[in-house]
Parts: structure tokens; C-alpha cells; sequence
């Protein structure tokens, strides 16, 4: 078999959603490490869209199933890697490999510069 082909089913193999499952870390500090999202983070998403602070501070962004969480992970960041380049990251805790927010950069189309955001999980507010 040749190389192309191998690739080729391995990458049929780990897709996932129209979405190659890639740990792309974009940034490590001693404590977190920020890397891009993957559909895989829809649980991650479906809770965090739904804290209290996120409804509070942000708004109801009707993220109520896991498949609204994908949807969001799609037309949001994945998409926004694909065409800027940059999007919003999802934050870990290095230790312990837990979800605790998302932080990055956003292009809104009635902002002329791009937007530096954040939401965290009670864990670290």
C-alpha cells in the first residue's frame, strides 16, 4: 500500500464531523495550555455556554444539546481557524488535562479591529 493511501485511511479513520481530530496547541504556560477546539469539546461547550456567568455576561446562545454544541464548534471557532486564522482557544489545566474556559480572538464584522475574549468555568473565577 502505498504512502497517499495510508494517510489517506487514517485520516478517514480519525474524522470526525468534516473535522480531522488534531491536538493543535497554540500556546503552554506553566499551569495551562491553550489549544485549538474540536467537535470533540461539545460537552465541554454544552456546559460552559450554559453557566450562570457565560447567561449573565455573554447571553443565551441556545446551546441546549450536544449536537447545538458541535453546531456552535463549527460555525464558530473551526470556522474561524479556516478563514483568519485565529479564533477562540480552549483552556486546560495542565496538570489535570481539565477544561476550564476558552480565551482568543475574534473578527466581528461591525468591529474594526479584532476582539480579545474570554469565559472561564467557576473553577477559576
Amino acid at each position: 500500500m502505498s504512502k497517499g493511501r495510508s494517510i489517506g485511511r487514517l485520516r478517514k479513520f480519525y474524522k470526525k464531523d468534516c473535522f480531522l481530530k488534531v491536538d493543535k496547541t497554540i500556546l503552554e504556560t506553566e499551569r495551562l495550555i491553550l489549544r485549538e477546539f474540536s467537535t470533540s469539546d461539545a460537552e465541554f461547550i454544552l456546559i460552559l455556554l450554559n453557566t450562570p456567568s457565560w447567561l449573565k455576561f455573554i447571553g443565551d446562545k441556545k446551546i441546549h444539546s450536544i449536537d447545538d454544541a458541535k453546531r456552535y464548534l463549527i460555525d464558530g471557532p473551526l470556522k474561524s481557524y479556516r478563514e483568519n486564522g485565529f479564533g477562540l482557544w480552549l483552556v486546560l489545566l495542565k496538570e489535570s488535562n481539565i477544561s476550564v474556559g476558552m480565551c482568543g480572538l475574534i473578527k466581528r464584522d461591525y468591529m474594526d479591529d479584532i476582539d480579545i475574549c474570554f469565559a472561564l468555568t467557576h473553577i477559576m473565577q
